[in-house]
């Protein structure tokens, strides 16, 4: 996960590259397992406004959600984006990973580039 979050911009564009490529590896549902850890392990793990680290995390994640079939990847945005909606879940500062990731997806997804 190192280079995921690199400061090194050719080992950054390869997570990109290679997160992108995930679904047609592994298959949608596992490649959205991965994107499950990543957001778990990276993106949410910290407290206060999210970090380059971060930020980078929810772009890979981006990337490999709007190369999944949407039939898939909807369920998954629905659970992952849902503690934005709830006011008993988490203060408002550890939301902020969370609407970064939203503010990715909408991007990735609305991307004249995007596959789906």
């Amino acid at each position: 996960l190192e280079w995921l979050g690199s400061e090194e911009p050719r080992l950054y564009s390869l997570a990109l590259r290679v997160h992108g490529a995930l679904p047609a590896w592994m298959g949608p549902v596992r490649a959205l397992t991965w994107a499950q850890m990543i957001l778990e392990t990276l993106l949410c793990s910290s407290e206060g406004p999210p970090d380059r680290c971060q930020d980078q995390a929810a772009s890979c994640i981006a990337v490999l959600v709007a190369n999944c079939p949407a039939s898939i990847a909807t369920d998954w945005v629905q659970r992952a984006l849902a503690p934005i909606c709830s006011p008993r879940c988490c203060d408002r500062a550890s939301k902020a990973p969370l609407w970064l990731l939203a503010r990715k997806l909408a991007a990735a997804l609305l991307s004249p580039w995007s596959p789906a």
